[in-house]
């Protein structure tokens, strides 16, 4: 649930405190409380949802319909008297009454750590995280069931879902994932405004954890994106106070990272050892085994690492756009902020026509050789890659605000968003027991691949919804900040 803040003159230019009217207040509202709430507010022209910053004893102001289910504490105005749902909150005030009453309490986020203030979850964002699972567990299937290495021909069909994963799949739902990973480091820093004992010990904790998390996928499953993520999260960190200004500018800057260090190295004349095991040998392992084997293998390379991370830096921009959206409040409050998510929306999809367009035409050249359009090339497609992504991310925000029924299928999402990293990492592990007992590695087709990721982010979507409504975190989620806070973490418990 999320507060809102209003102003005196916002509450006077509503006209509610020039009329004798009575109130109903609601103090953190449920589900069937909020389903109640629409239908009076269906029922009665005259009769106004309104909505209280939980922090703060200013007074009231009206409510958007689309914002009534996210408020921390609602109340109902009327300029006439009726009969409303009956709810535990309670008693009628007068107008003078409610403006004298103190702040009220608020549910707490239930992924704040301890010491942290309290700010509810924005559904909006965990609703977005569900989404972008799509594209990942789609993209994750294909990657560890071995799909595209060449043991079995392809079909035309094949063919033609290939190129459409390429162009509408492939590394833009990552994008989108990574855009909400600056978002959320973004909502922990409001977390922990004002605390006089200093974030980065600990978020250098949560990150270490995350990274130990990222290196056994790797090594069991690889796969992994994790491992990216905690050291470029340690980069983010020495932009917590930097401007809006500098974030834009940093996240400019970093798409062309990756190139950059290609630069530096062939001007040192660096060259990578090479891998300890051939690519053949290691293809083998997987199809035929032993898995241990192939574990071993992959644990030896773990060194190896830093030289792919090197090559992902640029996913650093998007941390650095994520900062910057949840600093201008984009995803709390996308009412206000309309008319950017259109021009999110629809300069992301002309720039992204733009950019394939651009790669098509210069790729021919790339076969004579010319280092500078090869470097050309190599910045246009993570440029529009992330930009696809941040389209697809305006777009759901745009339908989000559009309300009913949409935003009561797409609020569907939320909850496997709440358990993210649970899920990207019981892709891995599910495909690799499917691996291991079928011995299908390299032997299912693209089209079989898509079939299977898409019913099996579905069913991460039915479970994530089953599971939260008895516990309040993922497995995944409560074991890392348990790793990460130490036993003043609770333990798995169930949801209240």
């Amino acid at each position: 649930m999320q507060a809102f803040s209003y102003r005196l003159t916002d509450v006077s230019r509503h006209g509610i405190r020039d009329r004798a009217n009575r109130w109903l207040v609601v103090h953190s509202p449920t589900r069937q409380e909020i389903a109640d709430l629409f239908a009076v507010v269906d029922g009665a022209k005259s009769t106004a949802p309104c909505v209280r910053q939980a922090s703060s004893p200013e007074p009231w102001a009206v409510l958007d319909r689309e914002q009534l289910a996210t408020a921390t504490e609602i109340a109902i105005f009327t300029a006439e008297p009726r009969s409303f749902p009956r709810f535990d909150a309670g008693p009628f005030f007068t107008t003078a009454d409610l403006l004298s009453l103190p702040a009220p309490s608020v549910r707490r986020d239930q992924s704040a750590a301890p010491g942290e203030s309290v700010v509810s979850r924005i559904t909006l964002v965990d609703v977005l995280r569900g989404f972008a699972l799509f594209g990942v567990v789609v993209s994750n299937v294909a990657v560890v069931w071995g799909t595209g290495a060449g043991l079995i021909p392809e079909s035309a069909l094949d063919v033609r879902l290939g190129y459409l994963q390429a162009y509408l799949i492939t590394g833009k739902f990552l994008a989108l994932f990574s855009l909400l990973f600056g978002v959320s480091f973004g909502l922990y820093l409001r977390r922990t405004q004002g605390q006089q004992q200093s974030i980065i010990p600990r978020d250098l904790r949560r990150l270490g954890i995350l990274l130990l998390i990222g290196a056994l996928n790797r090594v069991l499953f690889g796969t992994d994106i994790l491992m990216t993520y905690a050291v470029l999260g340690v980069v983010l960190l020495l932009f917590r106070n930097a401007s809006d200004r500098t974030l834009i500018f940093g996240a400019a800057l970093a798409i062309g990272l990756p190139e950059l260090w290609r630069a530096l190295a062939a001007f040192i004349g660096y060259q990578p050892a090479p891998a300890p095991v051939s690519r053949a040998e290691r293809l083998r392992l997987a199809t035929d085994g032993p898995w241990l084997e192939l574990v071993r293998i992959r644990a030896i390379m773990l060194g190896r690492w830093w030289n792919e991370l090197l090559r992902s830096a640029s996913y650093l921009s998007l941390f650095l756009l994520g900062l910057w959206a949840a600093r201008r409040q984009l995803l709390d409050r996308p009412d206000l902020h309309g008319l950017l998510l259109r021009r999110l929306w629809w300069g992301g999809l002309v720039l992204t026509i733009l950019g394939f367009a651009a790669q098509a035409a210069l790729r021919p050249g790339l076969a004579g050789g010319d280092d500078a359009l090869t470097n050309v090339v190599a910045i246009l497609w993570p440029a529009t890659t992330f930009v696809q992504g941040i389209a697809y991310g305006a777009g759901i925000a745009l339908l989000w605000l559009a309300g009913g029924r949409v935003r009561a299928v797409l609020a569907l999402l939320g909850p496997a968003g709440r358990m993210a990293l649970t899920n990207y990492l019981s892709v891995s592990i599910m495909i690799t027991v499917v691996v291991l007992t079928t011995h299908t590695y390299g032997r299912v087709s693209v089209t079989m691949a898509s079939v299977v990721g898409l019913l099996f982010w579905l069913m991460q979507v039915a479970w994530s919804t089953w599971w939260l409504r008895r516990r309040n975190f993922g497995p995944f989620e409560w074991l890392w900040r348990r790793l990460a806070y130490g036993p003043g973490w609770p333990v798995l418990a169930r949801a209240t």
